[in-house]
């Protein structure tokens, strides 16, 4: 990983002149550009922001003495940095253990990241140099001597977060000339994405992320979004064990040769697409959801990434000239639910008001992408993506994709009761297995629950692996699914029947081999093609019943397998929640035993695991191996 690849550039403009000017003192020798001339640039510039302060700050005494105190301190910084600084940045992820002493090739890596170091800050002084300068004061906030465009420092009483009220330079007497769009191109308001926002009655906070590569994002009240937004301010990230295999696919592709490319289908506020921006990654992103996308364009700006991202303001279709699609989007819950038709939208959320309906045009990838080589595909559009996956037939067939992580949520179709559907997850994924590419697939979820992630450079886990012989079982549980339930491929056992330890539900009601059994509502798969990533997804298949084992040997899975049930649910969990809804001894068996959960010592616990034993055993369950 080199020291000042653009994420790290891209940061340090993000952390104020004195960190500019820290960045450009570490810039190998031989890059484009000196650091004395960047540095006495940028000092001027500070000064000159320091007089644009002035006035603003003597109308708020107590600010301004904080401000000038800390401005002493930034200047006597500013001057270290310039003139004494020649130490190495810190290394953006930990060391690997065992790899202290330097090495042949450790020097060889070494000697390549700061060439690919030296290259990237002669791209970024080279884009510096062309880039407007945003100032005026036409914020509602602006000259109240205090920067509300989120580039200050949070203070003590702040905490992490920053509150945004102010597009980038429009708050320029309190913050300093914006170097740079506010915004992409494809960002066709009227006004700014802040504003658009503000207008719109909707927060925005932003934080500095918890990893390297670092970058700022911006997101909502996690009071309103309960999801994204919510992570993000209380952790830094956003689903961790996603990031972390993207940081292993992109490293090689973007942050070593920088020439990869990621496409982001429903890229929501962004998170993923700045995480390979900050990368080196060039991107693709698709977010047709105005308001998602306003917090995107902010970020991508902020960060100084807009000559990587591309913003796409159109859905990802399977046929596009179609006509246009309409996307139903929440404004309370889980804002990542919006959707087209707002199939996936929990409605038992209060959504305190109209859903937003919005009508949007359609792309296809093949169509967008044509011959371009993607390293990695990431598609979270709630239930619609296998219409992505089709869209990228001609793509997949010539193998142009190497990577796929993808939201896989058969529930949509179920709780729509759009049963002629239910085929449709499965067939897509079967496509990417038996299909030119030979993807093999693996269930971003571990058996014994959640790894701890300390840095994104911390070796990738074994993930279950998603086979063909498991999704034959689901797609022999779809044709089963009537109007008015599932038909039981043969009869069930009476016993099991009498005592509920057979329950006509989803998921309770899938064959256990399927991948669909240890699914709640949705997950997330990782497909690759290429061998070096192939150990990591070979591990033992999905199932509530191990794929090999004999549905003749019992009703439970094998000690040792998983401590999960139906579902994906925790066995202790469900056990945990027939003692709190205080379910009576044949609710708690019932619950349990339906789940492949054992149930305890307890009455009648013994009895109803016998019973499930000696059906499965004699080959009175309603499933075939």
């Amino acid at each position: 990983m080199d020291l000042l690849g653009p994420a790290s550039k891209a940061g340090a403009k993000r952390r104020g002149p004195h960190a500019y000017v820290h960045a450009l003192a570490m810039t190998p020798r031989g890059s484009s550009g000196g650091a004395g001339a960047a540095g006495a640039r940028v000092a001027a510039e500070a000064a000159a922001a320091v007089a644009a302060r002035a006035a603003g700050l003597a109308r708020h005494p107590a600010t301004g003495a904080v401000v000038y105190m800390a401005l002493g301190g930034f200047l006597a910084y500013l001057l270290l940095a310039f003139v004494g600084s020649r130490a190495l940045a810190p290394p953006l992820e930990p060391p690997v253990p065992g790899m202290n002493g330097p090495t042949a090739a450790a020097a060889a890596a070494a000697a390549a990241m700061h060439a690919a170091a030296a290259a990237r800050a002669a791209e970024l002084l080279a884009l510096d140099a062309g880039r407007p300068v945003t100032c005026d004061n036409s914020c509602f906030k602006a000259n109240d001597g205090v920067c509300d465009d989120g580039r200050h420092y949070p203070n003590m009483t702040q905490g992490l977060e920053t509150w945004v009220v102010c597009d980038l330079g429009t708050d320029c007497a309190d913050c300093g000339p914006w170097k740079g769009a506010p915004h992409t191109a494809s960002w066709t308001e009227p006004v700014g994405p802040i504003e658009f926002l503000r207008r719109r009655g909707i927060e925005v906070r932003s934080r500095t992320t918890a990893y390297r590569p670092k970058f700022t994002f911006a997101y909502t009240n996690p009071a309103h979004d309960v999801d994204v937004s919510a992570s993000a301010s209380a952790t830094g990230v956003v689903e961790a064990s996603i990031s972390h295999i993207f940081y292993h696919v992109l490293h090689g592709p973007c942050s070593v040769t920088g020439r990869g490319l990621f496409v982001d289908v429903g890229a929501n506020f962004g998170w993923y697409s700045l995480l390979a921006g900050a990368m080196g990654c060039s991107v693709i992103a698709f977010e047709p959801v105005p308001q998602f996308r306003a917090f995107f364009e902010y970020n991508v700006a902020r960060n100084g990434l807009a000559h990587k991202i591309q913003i796409r303001p159109a859905a990802a279709v399977a046929h596009p000239g179609r006509g246009n699609y309409t996307v139903v989007v929440p404004q309370r819950g889980i804002w990542g639910t919006a959707g087209i038709d707002g199939a996936n939208i929990d409605h038992l959320i209060d959504n305190e008001g109209e859903y937003e309906r919005v009508r949007v045009s359609g792309e296809s990838l093949d169509q967008v992408l044509a011959d371009r080589h993607v390293d990695l595909l990431k598609v979270d559009v709630e239930g619609f993506e296998p219409d992505v996956i089709q869209g990228a037939s001609s793509l997949l067939s010539r193998q142009l994709i190497d990577n796929v992580v993808m939201e896989y949520s058969p529930h949509v179709a179920e709780k729509a009761s759009r049963w002629e559907e239910l085929s449709r997850p499965p067939r897509m994924l079967l496509s990417l297995i038996e299909g030119p590419s030979a993807f093999t697939i693996g269930h971003i979820q571990h058996r014994g629950g959640e790894v701890e992630i300390a840095s994104w450079s911390q070796p990738l886990g074994l993930y279950a692996q998603v086979t063909a012989a498991n999704l034959q079982h689901d797609l022999l549980d779809a044709k089963l699914v009537s109007k008015t339930g599932m038909i039981w491929a043969r009869e069930p056992c009476p016993a099991m029947v009498n005592l509920a330890l057979l329950v006509d539900g989803m998921p309770e009601r899938f064959h256990p081999k399927s991948f669909r059994s240890v699914i709640n509502f949705n997950t997330n798969v990782w497909a690759s093609r290429l061998e070096r990533f192939l150990p990591h997804l070979r591990g033992a298949p999905v199932g509530v019943i191990p794929l090999g084992a004999s549905l003749r040997e019992g009703w439970f899975p094998p000690p040792n397998w998983t401590e999960l049930g139906s579902g994906g649910r925790s066995c202790a969990e469900l056990r945990a929640t027939a003692a709190r809804e205080r379910l009576d001894d044949a609710g708690r068996a019932s619950l349990l035993v339906s789940h492949h959960c054992r149930c305890g010592e307890e009455a009648p616990c013994p009895e109803a695991e016998a019973i499930a034993d000696g059906c499965a055993r004699r080959g009175e369950i309603p499933f075939e191996d």
